[in-house]
């Protein structure tokens, strides 16, 4: 390694995540777990499996780190394990119903008294009733008949199309294709009800555990594949064409028939903002099935987790994209400056052979903004490991440049306010009179595969003594971090660190337009701070 004055334009330092292996269940017969498949094939950087099961499998198999169904069967398994936690939707999909005109059935009224195919204890029948009952229709008005899906032509004589065909059911009420092939299979004798029904929607849901979600590496590869499966689900609703007739091969349909389908399914990587209320009302009908009591709000709710997709956190490339861009003014000056300090590795490889002329090149891509941290990552070559930035104190920013920043960052700019208040000292002592005696030293980082070897301490004691002999008497820093403070207040002999003031952003208050106080920043614990280091 070695030290050197940055003389290229930015850096940027984020963390490489190692991914191993993940196991996905799912059944893989239903298109509804398809995008898993073009997650792992397409977006995820790691190992993983995915069998047929569900959710159901992660008690069984406890090699399952993931478990995919419908939310009937998820309220059924979570009844009798409190561990398991819905932690994303990956479909949403509005089930119809298609009757035989020849059966005397021309409005959805008309059911009354028919046979209609569906699978009992599911989220079909639990449909079938939602749906009837819009019309005034009970289950003892109607008879459910069990049979088998089917995905292609030509299906079984077991299956619901043909029993359809055949007359041996007068409706199909379940997920797609089946409802599909029955319509086709009757032709023009076919009604079809729910092409616009918002009564119900199969909400079909990835599940782990608590445990799972409790082993910092497991829960670091579960938010890496929701990661790969948002990119999979962006493509299934943006450009299907890309996918069909992968997914269509996945579960042995025809491609055709999957696009005829298509419509139905709401293919989003989300935590539904009504799945709380669905479920209560669902798990009545759940617990009519299992012969218990039906589970209280508060109860569902801790089934539902959300930190995983807030730990993806979707906005996180557009806010950088938009900070990065924000900031050339605030790094190019203090690049400029020739006064910042890297550490370097001397035995880093380019990735690309143009990178080698400028010391380092950034290609990011601010059209794609679907890619993660790794990717970025990817997209940054340069030896840089540790970074330290500063600049002449004399020669002040303009703060007219810095206000995108600080528009991004509000709370900078407070935190600075802040301690600008606190400062016991009078500005008269600290404040430069003429170049070349204060410096202003800001942002530090260094890589993730780096940290803990005590970078950021060698870099800043460097800084102390280059500083001292450029003829500085002082350097001013503004530390956001217990790690920071303790490296500037301890710095080598002869040179001298004192806080002058600080602020605890947890009591750090505000009052708003109305007059009322408030406390933005609960419940962060963080001490400010801002140091002073007397260099002669």
């Amino acid at each position: 390694m070695y030290y050197a004055r940055i003389s290229w334009t930015v850096v940027l330092l984020l963390t490489a995540s190692y991914v191993s292996s993940l196991k996905v269940a799912s059944n893989l017969e239903v298109l509804e777990w398809t995008p898993e498949l073009i997650a792992k094939e397409d977006y995820f950087n790691g190992t993983v499996s995915i069998v047929n099961g569900g959710i159901p499998s992660l008690a069984s198999d406890t090699s399952v780190d993931l478990g995919a169904n419908s939310e009937t069967q998820l309220l059924r398994h979570y009844a009798t394990h409190k561990n398991v936690r819905t932690v994303i939707t990956t479909a949403e999909v509005y089930y119809r119903i298609v009757a035989s005109r020849k059966a005397g059935i021309n409005t959805l009224a008309d059911l009354k008294g028919k046979k209609i195919g569906a699978f009992p204890s599911t989220s079909s029948e639990y449909f079938v009733q939602t749906y009837l009952a819009t019309v005034g229709l009970k289950p003892s008005d109607y008879t459910v008949v069990p049979g088998v899906a089917c995905l292609k032509e030509p299906c079984g004589s077991n299956t619901f199309p043909a029993m359809l065909k055949r007359g041996a059911i007068d409706a199909i009420g379940m997920w797609e294709p089946s409802v599909q092939l029955g319509a086709e299979a009757l032709g023009a004798d076919a009604i079809v009800f729910g092409d616009n029904q918002t009564t119900y929607r199969e909400i079909y849901n990835l599940a782990t555990t608590t445990e799972k979600l409790a082993d910092p590496a497991k829960r670091k590869e579960i938010v890496a594949f929701l990661r790969a499966l948002v990119k999979a689900e962006e493509v299934f609703t943006k450009d299907p064409d890309q996918v069909v007739e992968r997914a269509a091969a996945a579960v042995q349909t025809n491609a055709t028939l999957f696009r005829e389908v298509w419509p139905v399914h709401r293919w989003s990587a989300r935590n539904p903002p009504d799945m709380l209320d669905v479920m209560v009302e669902e798990d009545k009908y759940v617990a009519g099935i299992d012969r218990r009591a039906a589970m209280s709000r508060d109860v569902l709710a801790a089934l539902v987790d959300t930190s995983v997709l807030e730990e993806l956190d979707l906005d996180k490339t557009t806010r950088f994209y938009g900070l990065y861009q924000a900031s050339n003014y605030l790094i190019k000056y203090q690049i400029l400056s020739g006064l910042s300090l890297g550490i370097f590795d001397t035995e880093y490889e380019y990735k690309n052979p143009e990178s080698i002329a400028s010391g380092g090149k950034l290609y990011f891509n601010f059209n794609d903004l679907s890619i993660d941290e790794d990717e970025l990552l990817q997209q940054i070559d340069t030896p840089l490991v540790s970074i330290a930035c500063a600049y002449d104190a004399f020669y002040a920013m303009d703060n007219r440049c810095l206000a995108p920043v600080t528009g991004r960052l509000p709370a900078s700019a407070s935190f600075h306010e802040a301690l600008a208040e606190c400062d016991s000292l009078d500005p008269k002592t600290y404040l430069p009179t003429a170049p070349g005696q204060v410096l202003q030293r800001m942002g530090t980082a260094t890589r993730a595969d780096a940290e803990g070897v005590g970078f950021m301490k060698v870099m800043a004691h460097h800084m102390m003594r280059w500083a001292a002999d450029k003829g500085f008497r002082r350097i001013q820093i503004e530390c956001f971090h217990d790690a920071v403070t303790a490296v500037w207040t301890n710095p080598p002999v002869p040179f001298k660190g004192c806080v002058t003031g600080e602020v605890d952003t947890y009591t750090l208050d505000e009052t708003d337009e109305d007059g009322r106080q408030r406390y933005p920043y609960r419940p962060v614990r963080q001490r400010l701070t801002r140091v002073y280091v007397t260099l002669r």
